[in-house]
Formats: structure tokens, C-alpha cells, sequence
């Protein structure tokens, strides 16, 4: 087994026993928990900036087999290269706001939330 498959189980395993965390595995400069929260915080700048290319749901589109993680809601951006889709915890759903024009002060007050 290559060494990335054996530091992987590792890790999945050590996380089922509740040792580690995946999230606090860091580089040395960010952990992924700092690195999912930048990239969402980045997605909600680019969400609100476009809002006539942005969508979210809390159903997939099968009713009855919904796919959805629980606890968790889909939104995502229509690009000239493609959808770029993200599943994101409910209580983060307000931060993805339907208007037109959001205010610089609005947006950073939000940001300054989300830190």
C-alpha cells in the first residue's frame, strides 16, 4: 500500500475512535477546517456579487430519493466553464443572500460575522 492510502486509513480510523479530527490536519500554515472556511466565505462574495448565476435548495432534485446530506443544503454558481456546487450546513443559509445590490458595509459586516 503507498504510503498517502496508508496515512489516509489512519486518518479515517483515528477519526472514527474520535483521536483526531480531520478538519485540525494542517500543512504547518492552515488547518482544513481554516481552508473550508476561507473557500466558503469566498463563495459567498462571488454568490451575492452574481446573483442571477447563483441558486440554492434544500432538496435535490429527486423527492423521494433525496440524496441530500442531512442537516445541509446545496448552492451553487453558474459559470461560463460549468456549475460549481457546494453542500453547506443550514445554519449558513442566510448568508447567501438574493439581492441585487448588497451594500460594501452590509457585506462586511456579514464577512466580520462568519470570522
Amino acid at each position: 500500500m503507498n504510503k498517502i492510502l496508508e496515512i489516509n486509513e489512519l486518518i479515517k480510523k483515528y477519526s472514527k475512535m474520535g483521536i483526531i479530527s480531520s478538519k485540525d490536519i494542517s500543512d504547518d500554515h492552515r488547518t482544513f477546517r481554516e481552508i473550508y472556511k476561507e473557500r466558503f466565505i469566498l463563495f459567498c462574495v462571488i454568490y451575492n456579487t452574481f446573483p442571477e448565476l447563483s441558486w440554492k435548495f434544500k432538496k435535490h432534485f429527486d423527492e423521494e430519493n433525496n440524496p441530500m446530506y442531512e442537516g445541509d443544503f446545496i448552492a451553487g454558481i453558474n459559470t461560463p466553464e460549468g456549475v460549481a456546487t457546494y453542500h453547506i450546513k443550514l445554519k449558513y443559509w442566510v448568508y447567501l443572500i438574493f439581492q441585487k445590490l448588497i451594500e460594501r458595509q452590509n457585506m462586511i459586516i456579514i464577512l466580520q460575522k462568519m470570522l
